[in-house]
């Protein structure tokens, strides 16, 4: 008893030095050793997996692959799998899973090892390159397509303005300026394909982010008002300069603001909230645009930002990518905060100039 003890404790020393997860079954599929790895991914005590039937384990993980089941039941010697499973505070965790069988010396089957490397930040890496590769193949087939149509669009925006001038009829005229402003809406999106295919350089200046909303207040109140939706502005007065290129962070606003009307679709007392600030602490200027919209699932949220990923049904995905770009290019960031029924609320932050007073204190 006493060596089997210790064969036993050794065999747990060895299997908690390896970096893989290793559960044990025996013919019975219930589990009778687990390593320390598989308790740290799967943020599970040892105790609470040992003896209890490998169904029941899938089931507490959310196993994702059910034939794993056949490899307990069929004399197989070994098989790899790519699974997935969710610990139980509901982290996702990616998996390739060998199983092999263990046999005894007369070559009997006694149970099953199932050992599984973590590749989730392996898929995350592969999933950002093809989302490169993606992007890549659309700059090179994008910007002659676009340039292309933009020539039609020229055309057809002009003969609308030509029939706007001859016709009388007001019904028409409506119809007409409904296709001049739809062809506004598309030349926006090639414009944004055109920035992810190559970026404008930016024409960096000192501007006060007063003076922005300056020429962009009356912008962002008429689109606000033409969908039923109140603005309330609280602007800070303070006259802290930050160096960035104006034209695009104007793009910025008006695509946030944008969205915020759109979240706010059908809504009843509809209000869009939009506040600038100055953070003494970290010397840096904020944007708040604030929306009383559906709100974003949670896991939805961290998705935000990333090319072709929209929550509106006609999105591209694209418009907030172009922000995150952008204001990352100007050392700054983009926070959201969101709660569903209740609002969203996105907060663009970006390094102010330092003082030139404090760079002459000796």
């Amino acid at each position: 008893d006493q060596e089997l003890a210790n064969l036993h404790l050794q065999t747990q020393t060895i299997l908690n030095a390896v970096s893989s997860c290793i559960v044990m079954l025996n013919n019975d599929r219930k589990v009778v050793l687990c390593n320390k790895k598989f308790e740290e991914v799967f943020e599970i005590h040892k105790e609470d997996v040992i003896d209890i039937n490998i169904e029941v384990l899938k089931k507490r993980i959310n196993f994702q692959n059910k034939d794993i089941s056949v490899v307990t039941l069929k004399d197989k010697e070994d098989v790899l799998y790519e699974v997935s499973a969710t610990s139980l505070n509901g982290s996702k965790k990616d998996l390739l899973l060998y199983v092999s069988l263990i046999k005894n010396v007369e070559g009997e089957r006694i149970g099953v090892i199932c050992v599984g490397n973590d590749i989730t930040e392996l898929k995350k890496a592969q999933e950002k390159m093809a989302q490169q590769e993606k992007l890549a193949l659309l700059g090179q087939m994008g910007a002659s397509i676009v340039h292309e149509t933009r020539n039609y669009l020229t055309t057809i925006k002009g003969r609308c303005q030509l029939l706007d001038i001859f016709i009388k009829d007001e019904s028409v005229k409506k119809h007409t300026a409904k296709i001049s402003n739809d062809i506004d809406e598309v030349n926006r999106i090639m414009s944004e394909f055109l920035f992810l295919s190559k970026p404008k350089e930016s024409e960096m200046e000192e501007v006060s982010i007063l003076d922005i909303f300056s020429s962009i207040k009356s912008m962002v109140e008429t689109s606000s008002l033409a969908k039923g939706i109140n603005v309330d502005f609280h602007l800070c007065k303070e006259e802290r300069y930050i160096m960035c290129d104006d034209a695009q962070i104007k793009q910025v606003i008006l695509n946030i603001c944008k969205n915020a009307i759109d979240a706010m679709a059908d809504i009843d007392d509809a209000r869009l909230s939009v506040e600038t600030g100055y953070d003494e602490c970290t010397d840096e200027m904020y944007i708040k645009v604030s929306d009383k919209g559906r709100g974003i699932l949670k896991e939805h949220l961290e998705r935000i930002g990333t090319p072709f990923f929209t929550t509106k049904k006609s999105g591209t995905g694209l418009g907030l990518n172009v922000c995150y770009k952008i204001i990352k290019a100007h050392g700054g960031r983009i926070e959201i905060e969101s709660e569903l029924d209740k609002g969203t609320t996105f907060t663009v932050i970006i390094p102010c100039i330092e003082d030139e007073e404090d760079d002459n204190v000796v």
